[in-house]
């Protein structure tokens, strides 16, 4: 059982709902997780990726691309939200956000992104947002892409010099 709080802690079981994990042996979930990592928990279907330059200069302008595949064979995916750290944003203005969000907040130190939005099976949507890097410094922070219950993380890092 701790092995299981340890892994949730570190976000390897984050998309699961917690009635899954209740009703799952923990040694055998423990088991398949060591030996088969842990690609089977992606109970949505949804893969994502993250690009962004390593480093980059103060005052340069920055591209970071969120992409979103739906994997499933034949039912769409409901996105609800992008979410993005306000830890890792703190040393970036945020110049455009493509696609246009329906809508935008900025509480709690996150910026959520709603995307109310359909993604066909099969396909891909990528979320771009343009940047200026405005003070020098280490940035990290989690990007979350959200459905209806569900969430999958990746992580955004990029250090910004003078």
């Amino acid at each position: 059982m701790k092995l299981l709080i340890l892994l949730a802690l570190l976000g390897m079981f984050a998309p699961l709902k917690a009635q899954d994990i209740e009703s799952m042996d923990p040694a055998d979930l423990a088991v398949k997780a060591l030996t088969e990592g842990t690609g089977f928990l992606d109970p949505s279907e949804m893969l994502a990726w993250v690009e962004l330059p390593r480093s980059v200069k103060k005052g340069d302008q920055v591209t970071l691309k969120i992409s979103v595949e739906n994997a499933r064979e034949n039912s769409d995916f409901i996105l609800e939200s992008v979410d993005l750290d306000g830890s890792f944003l703190s040393g970036f203005r945020i110049e455009s956000i493509t696609p246009s969000p329906a809508e935008v907040d900025d509480s709690f130190n996150t910026l959520t992104m709603e995307y109310p939005m359909k993604i066909a099976a099969g396909e891909t949507v990528d979320f771009v947002l343009e940047m200026t890097a405005i003070e020098a410094g280490v940035y990290i922070g989690e990007v979350s892409i959200w459905d209806e219950e569900d969430f999958l993380s990746r992580y955004v890092q990029c250090k910004v010099v003078e």
